[in-house]
């Protein structure tokens, strides 16, 4: 078991940066690294810890990105074209 006190910024960078080389999304590892800033910052106010050494952790640029599929316009309008729009609500 590790006391809060003892961890470091590199510490916690290096964790993040270890996940994102794991394979994880850039989303879970931002999720990982907000709930840390979280945990040290309330250890802070209660004065268990002397500072926050989670507050300058950055998501790491290798973190795993989705590709973002995009409809370009002839695909919308092909679309739209396959949809019944005289009985609904939007036509």
């Amino acid at each position: 078991m590790f006391e809060m006190s003892s961890f470091t910024r590199e510490q916690l960078q290096d964790f993040l940066d270890q996940k994102a080389a794991d394979g994880l999304s850039a989303s879970v590892v931002s999720h990982l690294r907000w709930n840390l800033r979280a945990i040290f910052q309330l250890a802070y106010e209660d004065g268990v810890v002397e500072r926050n050494p989670a507050t300058s952790l950055m998501t790491p640029t290798t973190a795993h990105q989705p590709e973002r599929r995009v409809m370009n316009r002839e695909q919308v309008v092909k679309l739209l074209g396959a949809l019944d729009l005289r009985n609904s609500r939007l036509g």
